[in-house]
């Protein structure tokens, strides 16, 4: 029986040496998959129940040095259905994973999970929203009056996207009135075209506005909120201007090359520059360096919010171990309160801190 026992315990050593053994082989020279979603939970926010299925596309990259392949993706309830990319996906490539909710005969408020196997760590994505019973009057639904139509919400979240993509944006609307609404946009920005521009909304009925907005004719970095103006006509009259707000963030798209010759942004976070005599201008010149592999780029550079009174220069590009300066003004007599605290955004190349935070503070002092 000892001489048994001895034998399996030295083959269970055995075994399990063969599996680290085949483990190293796998993971030799750090190859792995490794799967980036761009959101992580999507609201449908307030759906009718008489809409039926709902969906969204939740899209993904592999962000690894090997193919990602999506053995499995299970919803928590019979109630959602997924689609996703059943080929393997490459690195650098995207994929997707739609996602379908049906709200016939479940109304009320949902949060519904959905879990993705593949050959890298296990993922989770969350779907949320709330559907209306049958019979629920337009009014109620949509809820926010603009002109002569409604809205089911003021912002188009267009989330995380890369910088030279074009984004497909959908906004529900409706006309609860007895005579067709007309909708005309007012100095379109060049970045975003109407894939619907003659909208024409009968009565009691709903529909959606659809644009593409360009990222790389906006040309802008971080995150990014502009409205989008329009009138709406009924029997030729005129509304007062309206307007619905987009909401995006933009950075740059790191191939695999670039992240392992990546730039590094060295700079502090917190500036305190002490006490400044109301009605006098300070100039603080803060140190940045790169101490990376390759030359950093400053996509952008600004305070959040763009207060007056207040502004930040920096270089277009610091080559590999300089440093500069990074300018910073603060103008107190443009700024009313007695303490200063604010936020410079800093947009750059950097894979590891895209978007970099300086806290700069202060205190005004007559």
């Amino acid at each position: 029986m000892k001489k048994f026992l001895t034998f399996v315990f030295l083959l269970a050593f055995a075994l399990n040496g063969l599996a680290q053994s085949n483990d190293e082989k796998k993971n030799k020279d750090g190859e792995k998959p490794s799967i980036k979603f761009f959101e992580f939970t999507y609201d449908f926010g307030t759906i009718r129940e008489e809409e039926g299925k709902v969906s969204h596309v939740f899209e993904f990259e592999n962000d690894g040095n090997v193919d990602l392949i999506l053995s499995n993706v299970r919803a928590s309830c019979g109630c959602t259905t997924p689609q996703w990319s059943r080929e393997p996906i490459a690195p650098g490539e995207k994929g997707s994973i739609k996602v379908q909710y049906n709200a016939a005969g479940r109304p009320g408020p949902f949060t519904k999970s959905i879990t993705i196997t593949s050959n890298a760590p296990r993922k989770t994505l969350i779907i949320k929203g709330n559907v209306t019973p049958k019979g629920k009057k337009l009014e109620e639904i949509y809820s926010i009056v603009k002109g002569d139509i409604r809205f089911k919400t003021e912002n188009v979240n267009l989330g995380s996207t890369t910088f030279g993509e074009k984004k497909v944006a959908k906004l529900p609307l409706a006309n609860v009135g007895l005579n067709p609404v007309k909708i005309e946009f007012l100095k379109l920005p060049k970045h975003v075209t109407l894939k619907n521009p003659n909208i024409e909304i009968a009565p009691k009925t709903t529909t959606q506005i659809e644009f593409v907005y360009d990222t790389k004719l906006k040309n802008d970095w971080g995150t990014i909120a502009e409205d989008l103006e329009f009138v709406t006509i009924v029997n030729e009259k005129r509304s007062t201007k309206q307007s619905f707000r987009v909401i995006l963030s933009v950075y740059e798209k790191f191939t695999k090359e670039q992240k392992e010759k990546a730039p590094v942004l060295d700079v502090l976070g917190v500036v305190d520059f002490g006490e400044l005599k109301i009605g006098k201008k300070k100039t603080i010149k803060l140190d940045i360096a790169n101490k990376g592999l390759s030359q950093l780029i400053f996509h952008k550079a600004s305070f959040k919010d763009n207060p007056k009174g207040v502004s930040v220069k920096i270089p277009s590009k610091l080559n590999v171990g300089k440093s500069s300066k990074m300018k910073i003004v603060i103008d107190a007599k443009a700024l009313s309160e007695q303490s200063f605290n604010r936020t410079i955004v800093l947009i750059t190349n950097d894979p590891l801190s895209p978007q970099k935070t300086i806290n700069v503070r202060g205190n005004f002092v007559k």
